[in-house]
């Protein structure tokens, strides 16, 4: 320092207790910094009694005895009106008025091609509903309809979109913008959507409506008499710290300091998310600083996000805050299009201690935490629970492209109740791409709970598309969907130390084989509820397994080690937990250890004071998976008559998928409307089992009956089943045909005649263990076959039928006709 300079020191901005409700966006620049000695610190008072605050105060009044609707004075605000928004009383989330009521929802019947639509792409854009659904959507005003919102969900995401005034089929409803998917392409039939911000779904407790200088709220049942304080948020975003190229903002601190009450307007154009609810803005915005902190502080009532380290953010640490309420996720690191050589790049960042729940109100595809195109991040000691998706993001690029991510540490978290059966694909802690040098280590993951209805997988910890190079060590991951550990591809991972145990099905899955997949699972304690610990391709010798112990504790005996190689043995380790989140134990030795050192990495204390902090905390406990919304089972018709030859009906999925002339509509003279679906093999598919087109069903009860007609040639070997959705499925009816006749049961029952149509019918009835086969020939004769037994006994429900041509040489069979009814 030179001679006569006077050090500078920190800058406290005091902030009395109280509420501040801010008019806009409070900014921060590069002239609002301080120095690493010297930072700049805006702080509370007393911390936790100083609100910032984007809402607007709407008074208070006194409920009604009757439920009877509320009326407030509100802020003129056209934009408000179209978009929805988001209402608190007494500091309680409202629902902005729906159709269905919360906790249910409609369910799209089967997608509608519009003219226009890219190939591959039909069924993207508008879908059939049920009748009733229809006739309600039809009778809403023309304001009605154009203020709307249809909240759509996708398998991992959802979508916000507007009736579109586009041409559509009488008894379709077409959206705009389209959706990233076709319709019921992401495996099921309980593809779910509601309707709200319509003033005719205004009709239920707890419900509110927007007008233009008022608002209307009906109260709940327990507020009848009770004082009810209405607050409107008023702004997307209530801080943005925004440096400049070469003028960061620095060493800018908040200290026990509420931020709360921002807004998420609908545009008039919709909303659809890919992934993760990335693009949704933050309640405060970091761009281009260094050391930016924010302690002891809370977010909560929000509409999206808590707090985005954005572009540019280095050195920043979130630390022994709350975040709850949260419209989308709570915090959010970096970008997802980020130049790797860009040293400025938002990195080196550290979120430890805090505590995120009740995440996804508004966008149920965020993340709690989510890391991007980002390097050299701690997440450390992080309480997340009560979420919609998943946990822990990392990464954000698909297979083996150049790393935009690594040496992400993730270490000491406590993750439970995930998922809570609102999306599929999920995970406690999920990555993506390569990732050199991240470690996943020593975190607790609990009741990781997926929709299994549409879409599917709910895992502990999850590797998706090209996860690879990361160190996977001393986790817990106790009662999942899925299991412990699931990679779909990825290279040079290692998985060591681990206790995977309870979930619903295998502990360890690989759902892509690669010659140089160099997984390494060693010395983990594993202890399945079924008998089949590893599914797909995990096992010796692509994956290299050793000293894992398999425990039949929870599976009960016949506990199957065989793909494990020579690197698993059995044993009768216990695995206890009550619904307390750290309360688990096992009387193997290695494991004790691993879950103890977990539960120090999360606490931070002693064992003799653990007590006391789970008390100061106050946790929630590990809760049961709601019980998810299913669609009603519905009748399937094909409609191949309907549709233009080349194309191929919607409500089916097909293998191999992107391959649009394998199944496809033909013309053809002879067949019902001159078309029929023509699988079109031939020895070029990569399985031999190809060309395949199934659909999915939900028939758990009644009885079935399904009919189509089939055209065979003289080489096909043409296969029909039936199936339920485990994971090992079971068999009901199971055909095979080919010109020497139609098989069933491993013989040949009845002929078939080559260049003519047969009609077939079969029936079965749900647990009854045998169908009926009717067939009848193209001169009106039939044969049936009566009480014939599945191929599976344990088949009791059709989930999945499907038909595959197995040929492997030019063949065209052609079936037409295809129907299938649920009689309960």
């Amino acid at each position: 320092m030179a001679a006569g300079t006077i050090a500078r020191a920190p800058v406290h901005v005091v902030i009395a207790s109280g509420v501040y409700q801010l008019k806009s966006t409070l900014m921060f620049t590069s002239l609002d910094s301080g120095t690493a000695s010297a930072p700049v610190i805006y702080e509370a008072a007393q911390p936790g009694t100083v609100l910032i605050s984007g809402g607007a105060d709407l008074g208070t009044k006194t409920a009604p005895a009757t439920a009877s609707a509320i009326t407030y004075t509100a802020p003129t605000d056209a934009a408000a009106v179209a978009g929805g928004g988001q209402l608190y009383v007494n500091g309680r989330r409202a629902t902005l008025a729906r159709q269905p009521n919360e906790r249910d929802a409609w369910f799209v019947q089967r997608a509608t091609t519009v003219t226009g639509e890219a190939a591959g792409k039909e069924g993207s854009e508008a879908f059939v509903p049920a009748a009733t659904n229809l006739t309600w959507m039809n009778s809403l005003s023309a304001g009605d309809r154009k203020r709307a919102v249809i909240n759509m969900y996708q398998a991992w995401t959802t979508g916000k979109h507007r009736f579109s005034d586009q041409v559509v089929a009488t008894n379709s409803v077409r959206v705009a913008p389209r959706a990233p998917w076709p319709f019921l392409s992401q495996g099921g039939v309980s593809q779910r959507y509601f309707i709200e911000n319509a003033s005719a779904a205004f009709d239920a407790a707890g419900e509110w409506i927007p007008d233009v200088g008022s608002l209307k709220y009906i109260r709940r049942d327990d507020e009848a008499g009770a004082n009810l304080n209405a607050t409107l948020p008023m702004l997307e975003r209530l801080v943005l710290v925004q440096g400049e190229i070469g003028k960061p903002v620095v060493n800018l601190q908040f200290s026990g300091l509420t931020f709360g009450y921002t807004r998420y307007l609908t545009p008039d154009t919709g909303f659809t998310d890919s992934q993760a609810a990335y693009p949704i803005a933050a309640a405060i915005e970091v761009n281009r600083a260094i050391g930016f902190a924010f302690n002891a502080g809370t977010v909560y009532r929000t509409g999206g996000w808590g707090i985005w380290l954005r572009d540019s953010v280095r050195g920043a640490t979130i630390t022994n805050s709350r975040f709850a309420d949260l419209g989308a996720g709570a915090i959010k690191i970096g970008l997802t299009a980020q130049s790797p050589t860009d040293p400025t790049a938002t990195g080196a960042n550290k979120v430890g201690a805090n505590i995120i729940s009740d995440t996804g109100k508004i966008f149920q595809g965020a993340v709690a935490l989510f890391v991007g195109q980002s390097w050299d991040n701690q997440l450390l000691r992080n309480t997340i629970y009560n979420t919609t998706y998943t946990a822990i993001s990392l990464g954000w690029s698909w297979g083996y492209a150049t790393p935009t991510s690594g040496r992400n540490i993730v270490t000491g978290n406590l993750i439970y109740n995930i998922g809570q059966r609102e999306l599929a694909d999920i995970a406690g802690i999920y990555t993506l791409g390569r990732s050199p040098g991240t470690v996943i280590s020593s975190n607790i993951i609990r009741s990781v709970r997926g929709y299994k209805n549409y879409g599917a997988g709910a895992w502990g910890i999850y590797g998706d598309e090209g996860s690879s190079n990361i160190l996977i060590e001393n986790n817990v991951v106790l009662g999942t969907d899925g299991g412990g550990f699931h990679i779909h591809y990825g290279k040079d991972n290692i998985v060591r130390g681990n206790v995977f145990a309870g979930g619903d099905l295998a502990e360890v899955r690989v759902t892509k084989l690669e010659t140089d997949l160099n997984l390494a699972v060693q010395g983990n304690l594993i202890a399945p509820k079924t008998t089949e610990p590893f599914e797909w391709f995990a096992a010796a010798p692509e994956v290299v397994f050793s000293n894992n112990q398999v425990s039949s504790t929870l599976s009960g005996p016949g506990v199957s080690i065989t793909k494990c190689g020579t690197g698993c043995m059995l044993g009768t380790a216990s695995i206890a937990s009550t619904t307390a989140p750290t309360d688990i134990r096992t009387s193997n030795a290695a494991g004790a250890v691993t879950i103890a050192n977990a539960i120090a990495a999360w606490s931070g204390v002693a064992v003799d004071q653990l007590a006391a902090k789970l008390a100061t905390l106050n946790l929630p406990a590990v809760a049961d998976a709601p019980t998810a919304l299913v669609a009603p089972a519905t009748d399937f018709d094909a409609v191949i008559e309907e549709l233009a030859v080349g194309k191929r009906p919607l409500n089916m999925l097909y293998q191999p998928a992107g391959n649009l002339t394998a199944v496809q509509i033909a013309a053809m003279a002879d067949a019902p409307a001159g078309k029929c679906l023509a699988f079109n093999d031939s020895s070029s598919y990569a399985n031999r089992w190809e060309p395949l087109a199934m659909a999915q069903f939900n028939y758990d009860t009644g009885t079935t009956v399904a009919e189509f007609l089939l055209k065979i040639d003289a080489t096909t070997v043409f296969f029909h089943e039936w199936r339920d959705k485990a994971t090992i499925y079971q068999v009901g009816p199971s055909l095979r045909i080919t010109p020497a006749g139609i098989e069933f049961n491993g013989k040949v029952m009845a002929p078939m005649t080559t260049g003519e149509w047969t009609k077939f019918q079969i029936t079965s009835l749900a647990g009854s263990g045998k169908w009926k086969l009717e067939i009848t020939r193209a001169n009106g004769t039939k044969v049936v076959f009566d009480d014939i037994p599945n191929k599976s006994a344990g088949w009791s429900r059709m989930n999945w039928l499907g038909f595959w041509s197995d040929a492997g040489v030019t063949s065209t069979p052609c079936i037409a006709g295809l129907k299938v009814s649920n009689l309960k």
